[in-house]
């Protein structure tokens, strides 16, 4: 996957012989912190299952572009101030939300396979380009 912000990229197996590989999640967890105060969080490994789920039903190897993972609460509330489609208590806070595309892929697609997981909450923001994932309970959206 790679950070559309920072443009740094990884690729690890996260998951291995029945147990999280701790090393390999402080490395997801790195590259989804909040790159404008550069402050990183442990993020809901139930997100990082969501996602390899996604991918799963996608075909296998797709590649992630991330938009958005961990947000500061001060990274929220000045994304709030500047438009009315970020949630005051959002889950990117608590590092169980992430905004993302899939390369090579229509986002339909992805809205619908993500949907057919029936884990946590799927947005759907097609104008904007991004599907965001997290690990609430079951609802889904549409966005801008």
């Amino acid at each position: 996957m790679t950070s559309l912000h920072t443009n740094e990229s990884c690729e690890v197996c996260f998951w291995k012989d029945g147990q999280f590989q701790e090393k390999e999640v402080k490395q997801l967890d790195s590259l989804l912190r909040d790159f404008r105060r550069n402050e990183a969080t442990d993020m809901d490994k139930a997100l990082y299952m969501q996602m390899a789920l996604l991918q799963e039903r996608l075909g296998g190897n797709v590649k992630f572009d991330i938009i958005s993972g961990y947000r500061s609460p001060a990274t929220n509330e000045m994304l709030r101030s500047k438009s009315g489609g970020v949630a005051k208590k959002s889950f990117h806070m608590t590092g169980q939300a992430i905004d993302l595309r899939v390369q090579g892929y229509d986002l339909a697609k992805v809205h619908r396979a993500a949907l057919e997981l029936k884990l946590g909450g799927v947005g759907y923001y097609p104008r904007s380009g991004f599907i965001h994932l997290d690990t609430a309970r079951v609802r889904n959206w549409r966005g801008s």
